[in-house]
């Protein structure tokens, strides 16, 4: 991340299987300058969660991004509990 000063604030972004919509949101974070955390907790399959990877170093340099890997789920898992 930059020298620019950091703020107190974190947004957290949840994903699964969506690398494109990841990089549109990361790219307008990176334009709005954001200086605070993202967090992206991303339930990918294995195959997406490679490219974001990829996708997110790419933003380290200006962003303070932490990628957190989910437990991920399937059509058995329950939406609400």
């Amino acid at each position: 991340m930059s020298q620019k000063k950091k703020i107190d604030h974190t947004i957290f972004i949840n994903t699964k299987n969506r690398t494109k919509w990841l990089e549109y949101s990361l790219l307008h974070y990176k334009n709005f300058n954001y200086r605070g955390e993202i967090k992206i907790l991303d339930d990918s399959d294995s195959e997406f969660f490679i490219n974001n990877s990829k996708l997110i170093q790419k933003f380290l340099k200006d962003l303070n991004i932490e990628h957190i890997r989910g437990d991920g789920c399937d059509n058995n898992t329950p939406r609400h509990k």
